[in-house]
């Protein structure tokens, strides 16, 4: 794809960017049967730096594309110079993908068979009832006067088992592995984690049978590890985009207030996270700029903002790479990447010990948030503490908060940290994005049983 660019005249003040997102979704059935649905969107765009947000786009990838689009980003007013590349475009040093030979839709059908008769014997108490590989693949190749040409390409997979109790079939549990990379470099992984994930998910079944209904109100709770990822994605994430402070995010005005603990550390990263492990990766944005970390909240107090160029621009900031689209297509907009909660200094143990009556939320699912600050998103996997201990399962509910309450009511973060896996963030456009954190206490409202 990148070869299509070299040499090319680039427009100043522009940035050539050629996509393609290839996404396929191979469902195994209850008959036995293996679905599978494959998708790709792909083309050329070019799209003005100057902040006017100008986008002229067509769905190929052909030298034509480009020659097309930038004779229209000219008549639109830029003027025209040779790109100068780096010294290091020809050896795509953003392709992370795996080389090995791609299994055919038939290998991937008969891995998902054998996958659930692994289930059934090693636990004659569950029967299968879906099996989901949800497998992403993104390439992108940029050109611009001011970040050259630069190529990128990562693969994600995430692997889903659906089960029931063969006593309530109509009681189901799920367990969702992902990791980075495609199918044929990390299924084994995954298959694997899903087998150790079953003694699990038996013994959620049975508890799920005896659940009760979330007592409606505010809780001190206690949110697992990876779960608080969403919390900081939905609570302060996008009140940290450059595009919602500038239309009233409750953020604006609020930057160097102490807002959390001391303890509490909020970071967007590109590249795979702060740690290297999410399973998603972003190493230059879709203007071409390389990706900076942003720290969001620095001990306790509210200190970074997410920028594309044109919101940087308008407020003399500096762009931060985090300038996303969902495809060729889209013009990008500020959008966070790898967003994290750092890990604390206490047990996770100690966390639930220190509760007398609340929730223990193991699970989250969805999301949505105001500008104002307030967010919800569903908690399963839920389950009430009582005397600092968990007890009995509670039917999954929704949880609601508003991001500086939440925030500043921290008790504790644990040592521990974990990514959620397949997480996706639905501003606008659809982009895969990376949450992650470690186990947190704070107070929040759940109610409204699912």
């Amino acid at each position: 794809m990148h070869s299509l660019l070299y040499d090319v005249p680039i427009a100043a003040g522009v940035c050539l960017r050629m996509q393609s997102n290839r996404s396929a979704l191979s469902v195994l059935q209850p008959n036995g049967r293996v679905g599978v649905r494959s998708q790709a969107i792909e083309g050329t765009s070019v799209v003005r730096e100057d902040g006017a947000r100008a986008l002229w786009a067509v769905p190929q990838l052909s030298s034509q594309a480009v020659r097309y689009l930038l004779s229209q980003a000219e008549a639109g007013g830029s003027s025209m110079r040779p790109v100068s590349l780096p010294s290091n475009v020809r050896d795509s040093r953003f392709d992370r993908r795996n080389t090995a030979r791609r299994l055919s839709t038939r290998e991937r059908a008969e891995a998902l068979c054998r996958l659930a008769d692994a289930v059934r014997r090693e636990s004659a108490d569950l029967e299968v009832m879906t099996i989901i590989l949800d497998e992403l693949e993104t390439e992108r190749a940029l050109a611009s006067s001011r970040a050259g040409l630069v190529h990128c390409a990562a693969a994600r997979t995430a692997l889903t088992l659906v089960v029931a109790s063969r006593a309530a079939p109509s009681s189901r549990v799920h367990f969702t592995g992902s990791r980075f990379g495609e199918w044929e470099s990390c299924g084994e992984a995954l298959e694997q984690l899903t087998l150790a994930a079953l003694p699990g998910l038996v013994e959620e079944l049975a508890r799920k049978r005896q659940a009760i209904a979330v007592v409606e109100g505010w809780h001190d709770v206690v949110v697992a590890s990876g779960a608080s990822g969403l919390l900081a994605h939905e609570a302060f994430g996008h009140l940290c985009e450059a595009d919602n402070i500038a239309i009233g995010s409750a953020a604006a005005g609020r930057f160097g207030d102490e807002l959390a603990p001391p303890f509490v550390t909020v970071v967007d990263d590109g590249g795979r996270g702060w740690d290297g492990h999410s399973d998603t990766a972003v190493d230059i944005d879709d203007e071409g700029t390389p990706c900076e970390r942003v720290v969001l909240i620095d001990r306790g107090r509210l200190t970074g903002a997410m920028h594309d160029r044109a919101s940087a621009a308008a407020c003399a900031s500096l762009a931060t790479g985090n300038a996303r689209a969902e495809s060729y297509a889209d013009t990008p907009l500020p959008r966070m990447r790898n967003t994290a909660i750092l890990p604390g200094m206490s047990d996770p143990h100690e966390l639930v010990a220190g509760i007398r009556r609340g929730y223990f939320i193991g699970q989250v699912t969805g999301g949505h948030a105001e500008l104002n600050g307030d967010f919800t998103f569903g908690a399963s996997s839920l389950h009430e503490i009582v005397d600092g201990r968990i007890g009995r399962m509670v039917h999954d509910s929704t949880v609601a908060g508003n991001a500086f309450d939440v925030f500043s009511g921290i008790t504790g973060a644990a040592n521990n940290f974990a990514w959620l896996g397949n997480a996706w963030c639905r501003k606008q456009q659809q982009v895969p994005v990376g949450v992650g954190g470690p186990s947190v206490a704070t107070r929040m409202w759940l109610g409204g049983q699912q």
